[in-house]
This record gives C-alpha cells, structure tokens and sequence, in this order.
C-alpha cells in the first residue's frame, strides 16, 4: 500500500468517527452535554428555557440540555453540526 491509500484510509476512518458523532448527538443522545458548532450568538439566541449554556467560543457553543430532542433542538436553533459533549474527551465513553 502506498502512502495515498494510508491517508484516504485515516480520512475514511475520522470521517466515520466525526458521522457517527454528529449522529448520535441527533438520535442517540449519549449525554446531556452539546457542543453546537455554528454562529454562537445565533445558538445563544434562540435555545430555550431549559438550555444551560456552560461554554462559549468562536463558532461554538457548549450547553446542558434534557430531553431525547435536545441534539434535534439545536440545530434548529443554528447550529451547524451538534456533537456530545463528553466530560473526558471524544474518546471517553463511560460514565462517571
């Protein structure tokens, strides 16, 4: 294999992992953290009453949301992409 195929083969890999991700914010909320990436002071706008926004950034928000609709919420109030947002890292799945 060459060094072309090693790259398109750790962007495929990433990819997959940043969809399923995005997904899983959406369908399968895994916490009750987001972070909503997309204009912050639109996200900061529009989230309800139930929205705990814990931080903010450039392009970024990161809230405390409830409910099965939360990660669908977001992105009807701006956000571009919604990911959860894990205590540990992207990588840490379990729960403290």
């Amino acid at each position: 294999m060459n060094v072309t195929t090693h790259v398109a083969m750790l962007l495929a890999i990433l990819s997959g992992w940043f969809l399923a991700l995005a997904a899983s914010a959406r369908f399968l909320p895994m916490s009750s953290e987001f972070l909503a990436i997309g204009p912050e002071h639109r996200i900061v706008e529009n989230l309800g009453p139930e929205a705990r926004i814990l931080r903010t950034g450039s392009h970024m928000v990161v809230v405390n949301m409830t409910g099965g609709e939360a990660g669908k919420s977001l992105y009807a109030d701006g956000a571009w992409i919604v990911l959860p947002a894990l205590a540990n890292g992207c990588l840490a799945f379990r729960k403290r």
